[in-house]
Formats: C-alpha cells, structure tokens, sequence
C-alpha cells in the first residue's frame, strides 16, 4: 500500500513542488500528477521498498519450494576472512558486468540493476547470518580490521576521482568501472560489520526510546523525502554556507520525520500499514 500511494501520488506531488519552487511549471497540482502517473511514473525514493518485496517474494517462492535444499551449504560459524573476499570479489564483479549494459545513473521504473549484486548478496548473507547465529559471534575485535579497510578505501576513492570527468568510474569495459565496482562491497562490509559490532558492544540494551524510533523508522521512510525538500527550501532561504545548511536540514529534518511518523502512527489503523 504504502509503495502505490508513493508511486501515484506522494512522489509525483514531491516533483511538483521542486517544479514550481524552481519556477519551471504553472501547470496545476491535478494535471502535473496525472501527466506524471501515466507518462513519467517512477516510484521515487520508494524504489527500495520495491526492490525488497521482489526479493522477498523470490525468497517465499524458495521458501515454499526448495526449503532445505542448500542449508547444509551454510556454515554455522562466522565467515573467514576468504569467503568475505570471495563475497566482495563476486558481487563486485557481477556489478561490473551489469554496469556494462546499465551503468550507474541508468535506471528503468527508479532501479539500478547496477547495484543490485549487492543488495542481494547483503539480503541473503542477513538471512544466513539469522538462522545461523552469526550476530551472537560478532565481536569489535574482529569488526575494526575490516572497518580499517573502508576508511583507507575512502581515502583512495577520493583521490582516484580527483579528476572532473568521473564517467569511466560509473561503468564500461575499464580498470576505473572495476575498481568502482570492487570498491563498493568493502565499503559495505566492512562499515556494516563494524556498525553491527560496535552496536551489539554499546547499545544492545532496551530502551523505550529507542524502540519507539524503530516502530516509527518506516513510516518516517516513507515520508522523509517531503520533509527533507520542505527544510531544504527553508534553509535555501539563510545566506549560509552549503555545509552549514546541509547540517542545518539534517537538525531540522530527522527529528520532523519522526516526530511526524510518530502522530501518523497514532491514527487508527495506521500502525497496520507502517
């Protein structure tokens, strides 16, 4: 439900109001919503919502079907440092090959195939990491080389782009679209791993607050993108330097996402949908 009223309506009223902001339109909000449902639809920031009910619809299928059939190719114990490099070199390799056909910036309905090995890698090792206990093994001792590894990845990332034309990174047949490609899943690893420990470490203890702020986390997905462009706007208003307003809308903007998901989660019903 939530991704069909994005797509019909919260995301083509988002663009409207950037249009009108930007003094590109004076069509009306009913005509510039139908033009964009039936010849521009697209769902936005939604698009993640659409990607993992494919994925969790391919795994219900396998789920139904074909239960069993690889649990015994699973290991019980957290992966050695061999098989998370096999599993950065694999998805970074398929990205690779798909960024070939669809480089980065190329999106059909919202979707970036060229990402895509590595949102379903990373949704199948949660799965796998679930059922086999992995997060009662993590440990920020293990967690900080790799989180190391990602800093210095960084550090490389920005002086390989120093140059203005950075076209070759996001695809093609070349080292800089390999190297891209490869860079991504150490990134995603390696802080994952480390968020994952360090949270366990310090802040796996109950809290209301906390999980007041996780029951509202979806909704305030959903709606963060209104929030966030209405402060932008705001904030384009002070004559500020652009660090200083990007700060400023993300003081402003997180807490009015919640706050807002927060009461729409109070109305009856709601709370069945987000």
């Amino acid at each position: 439900m939530p991704f069909f009223v994005c797509t019909a309506l919260i995301h083509p009223t988002l663009v409207y109001w950037i249009h009108l902001y930007l003094d590109k339109t004076d069509a009306s909000w009913v005509s510039f919503v139908w033009m964009m449902d039936t010849h521009h639809a697209e769902p936005g920031p939604i698009w993640f919502v659409l990607t993992l009910l494919f994925i969790e619809t391919v795994y219900a299928f396998y789920r139904r079907f074909f239960a069993g059939t690889l649990s015994k190719l699973i290991p019980d114990k957290l992966p050695s440092t061999t098989g998370i490099f096999m599993f950065m070199i694999l998805t970074g390799f398929v990205a690779y090959l798909i960024r070939m056909v669809y480089p980065v910036g190329t999106s059909f309905f919202g979707l970036q195939f060229g990402f895509f090995s590595l949102y379903i890698g990373m949704y199948l090792v949660g799965i796998i990491a679930c059922r086999c206990n992995w997060m009662e093994q993590l440990t920020l001792k293990g967690a900080i080389p790799w989180f190391a590894l990602s800093l210095i990845c960084i550090l490389i990332l920005m002086i390989a782009t120093r140059a203005e034309d950075v076209t070759p990174f996001l695809g093609g047949l070349n080292l800089s679209a390999l190297f891209y490609a490869m860079w991504e899943p150490v990134m995603c690893v390696g802080i994952s791993y480390f968020l994952l420990a360090f949270s366990k470490e310090y802040f796996n203890r109950p809290n209301k607050f906390i999980l007041t702020l996780s029951g509202d986390s979806y909704a305030a997905y959903i709606i963060h993108p209104m929030v966030v462009v209405c402060c932008t706007f705001l904030v384009e208003q002070l004559s500020a330097s652009p660090l200083a307003k990007l700060a400023l809308v993300l003081v402003i903007g997180i807490p009015c996402c919640f706050a807002i998901s927060h009461l729409f989660r109070l109305i009856p019903g709601m709370k069945k949908v987000f």
